[in-house]
């Protein structure tokens, strides 16, 4: 008999640890195994048994994102993983069709996951979002910047919590997606093992920027670089060039928009762009009444035929009607549409969350479009994706 069970610390926890372990290649020892267990408390687990035994888990993590600066309910899907003697029977069908009904019922209207394989995700839903935008630059790429202003001070995340958050927020209102992150995520996700805090200010005292960084094999990994000012990049960038007789090259991870590599001494480095996580819309009617459209102060009405087998409560005819920022959603096609879209749910999602835009999706034939594509991207927010966290 198989039966999808809750498992927390005191159901099969120890079931969970190996199977991941296992999978994975990640050896417990005692230091990963309480890392583990602190995590485990904030998230669900969800396992499949067979006759008694865990056959196959994924952990389902209750976050926020934003779109707009204004906050969403998401499930983080992850850690899915199956013994080898229970594979291809169906098992992660079986819990990704579970986990979009629990986010369903929590009130969860998106999801996201990093993916191990892309083309298996769409189809359950999930369609690419954001990409991971890397750049790696030699100490003489870096221009000699003098007379800088303020200061710049290594410090934790306990003595300046409130600074990094108030300048990881200010970021997260310029892009979509970015996670909404709370102590406990910046304390066991984002400061992880040998990262080093570097946080600047300018000539009054105020934060205006930080870097997460990580030495290891005579390169500086930068996982994170957040600055609102000239002021903040030259101390940061400067601090980084200072490190001249210990590495020979600095990884850098950026957002999406970060214009610094224009102004180095070299902007020639190597830069790459890769696919990085994929979301899901969960809950369609929830995040079409709470979406933030532009505000214009006619009325636009959208048909809309949504396939998606995976949510069916998703799935058929809709009608959206915007009207000065506010969308009300309706089931069937009702009176006339000034746009008719037909599509799949991952198309939709790339198409709301800005992954792409709905001229290359209907020139792709992802979506099917009757009207004014202009009418639709008028009204859809202009934000671009990104996403800086890992689960």
């Amino acid at each position: 008999m198989v039966r999808i069970e809750q498992c927390n610390e005191h159901f099969y926890f120890e079931d969970v640890l190996q199977l991941g372990s296992y999978a994975f290649q990640s050896p417990l020892t005692d230091k990963r195994r309480e890392a583990k267990r602190k995590r485990l408390t904030k998230e669900w687990v969800y396992g499949v048994f067979e006759e008694g035994q865990l056959a196959s888990k994924l952990h389902l993590i209750p976050l926020q994102t934003y779109i707009k600066d204004k906050p969403f309910e998401f499930g983080g899907v992850a850690s899915i993983a199956t013994w080898p003697e229970f594979r291809r029977k169906g098992h992660v069908n079986k819990l990704l069709s579970h986990s979009l009904e629990v986010m369903k019922n929590n009130g969860l209207i998106l999801s996201m996951l990093h993916p191990f394989s892309i083309s298996f995700y769409r189809r359950f839903g999930w369609e690419l979002t954001q990409e991971m935008r890397k750049a790696s630059l030699s100490l003489t790429d870096i221009p000699h910047v003098s007379n800088t202003d303020g200061k710049i001070v290594r410090t934790t995340y306990s003595e300046h919590s409130e600074a990094l958050q108030n300048l990881y927020n200010q970021a997260a209102a310029q892009y979509g997606l970015l996670m909404k992150r709370d102590s406990f995520w910046w304390e066991n996700r984002v400061i992880t093992e040998g990262i080093t805090i570097i946080l600047s200010y300018d000539v009054d005292g105020r934060p205006d920027g930080y870097a997460l960084t990580k030495l290891e094999d005579n390169t500086m990994h930068v996982e994170e670089i957040i600055y609102t000012s000239y002021n903040a990049w030259c101390n940061l960038i400067s601090w980084m060039k200072n490190h001249d007789s210990m590495i020979d090259y600095i990884e850098m991870i950026l957002l999406p928009n970060d214009p610094m590599l224009f102004y180095l001494h070299n902007p020639r480095v190597k830069e790459s762009r890769q696919a990085y996580f994929m979301s899901r819309i969960v809950d369609l009617k929830a995040f079409l009444e709470s979406y933030p459209y532009e505000k214009y102060t006619y009325s636009c009405v959208l048909h809309l035929q949504v396939m998606d087998e995976m949510a069916p409560w998703n799935d058929g005819a809709w009608t959206l009607t915007v009207t000065n920022g506010v969308g009300i959603v309706q089931y069937g096609h009702l009176g006339q549409s000034d746009v008719t879209i037909d599509g799949s749910i991952q198309s939709f999602t790339a198409l709301l969350l800005n992954s792409q835009t709905i001229h290359h999706l209907h020139m792709f034939e992802n979506l099917k479009i009757e009207g004014d594509l202009y009418k639709v991207s008028s009204l859809l927010s202009d934000f671009q994706p990104a996403f800086l966290d890992f689960f």
